[in-house]
């Protein structure tokens, strides 16, 4: 009995197994034949939008390239947001106070050097045109027009692209000069430098220092006094020369 009752207990259990495997089994076969549809759908769907794809395809590398383009904007954004950020921190006004004073003292020298080109000249005489109307010679011998102040054209125009409104530069002096009828004249540093030829000679006292140092050397040396009298007639010469300068 006992044996019986162990037997019908295994039979049972296989029995629900077999169940078991035949529902799954046939669940397997559900889903094997619905992924088989999903499958052929899928294909039809794939086959009949395969041209399109294509299509897409060939438009891949242009969205590449606007990537790129895009991440290469952006890095000249940033930069141009550097440079605008520099740009901000030059304040024209402030540089012009700084390059203002040696540029002044150029135009100051030139002056003095050159003059302010003498007086003023007619319209279209030597290229004579506005506010250039003076003739500035250089001592190359080269000719240039300039304002009242000495300014060439050039400088003037560079003044205008900096202060185009004339805010912190000043404008340009009123000439009230007449114009000058002979523009034939040399012009005035030339005169100025043999005027100043004066300043440059020896004076008295120098000539009379040189004279007693002579007389000295001669009474200290007795036997050169030979030499020194057969000199003297030409140290009188240059002496002489010298306080004739």
């Amino acid at each position: 009995m006992r044996i019986d009752v162990d037997l019908c207990g295994h039979y049972l259990i296989m029995w629900r197994r077999a169940e078991h495997l035949q529902n799954v089994v046939a669940t397997l076969q559900i889903l094997t034949s619905r992924l088989s549809d999903t499958n052929a759908r899928m294909r039809e769907y794939y086959e009949a939008h395969l041209p399109e794809l294509a299509e897409l395809e060939t438009h891949f590398k242009a969205l590449a390239e606007v990537d790129m383009e895009n991440a290469n904007a952006l890095k000249i954004s940033q930069a141009t947001k550097t440079l605008w950020y520099e740009a901000e921190q030059f304040r024209v006004p402030d540089l012009w106070r700084i390059a203002s004073p040696p540029r002044q003292k150029v135009l100051a020298m030139r002056e003095k050097l050159f003059g302010t080109g003498g007086r003023r000249l007619p319209q279209d005489a030597h290229g004579a045109h506005g506010r250039f109307n003076r003739l500035q010679k250089t001592l190359d011998g080269r000719e240039r027009l300039v304002d009242l102040e000495g300014k060439t054209e050039s400088e003037v125009e560079e003044e205008q692209r900096i202060d185009e409104e004339g805010v912190f530069i000043s404008p340009p002096q009123e000439d009230h000069e007449d114009i000058i009828e002979h523009p034939s004249i040399k012009p005035m540093w030339l005169l100025r430098f043999f005027t100043s030829w004066a300043n440059w000679r020896p004076s008295g006292t120098a000539v009379t220092t040189v004279r007693n140092e002579a007389l000295t050397t001669t009474s200290v040396n007795p036997k050169e006094n030979n030499e020194t009298e057969k000199e003297r007639p030409s140290m009188q010469a240059t002496m002489e020369k010298a306080a004739s300068l």
